[in-house]
């Protein structure tokens, strides 16, 4: 279940709108309202999530992270590029 959980989280993460399978797509929202809660400032502790959700807070965090990196990449990418051109 993580390593489909973790290819849906990828896609999602970089904006992308995947096909989940049925079983899959409710604990997938779980995990989500879950990380948005954190996100709000809400606290949990281990024993408010079962350790599937747990692991799979910590892909989503992998996940974005990546994310993150692969478009500070294109960023500078983009910015070399740029530069070497002249700015035009």
């Amino acid at each position: 279940m993580i390593g489909a959980f973790r290819e849906a989280a990828a896609s999602m993460v970089r904006g992308g709108e995947p096909e989940i399978a049925p079983g899959l797509s409710e604990f997938v929202r779980n995990v989500f309202d879950l990380d948005a809660a954190l996100a709000m400032g809400f606290t949990l502790t281990l024993a408010d999530v079962t350790p599937l959700e747990f692991r799979a807070l910590l892909v989503l965090r992998e996940e974005r992270a990546r994310a993150e990196e692969w478009q500070r990449g294109i960023e500078e990418a983009k910015a070399r590029q740029r530069q070497h051109s002249g700015g035009f």
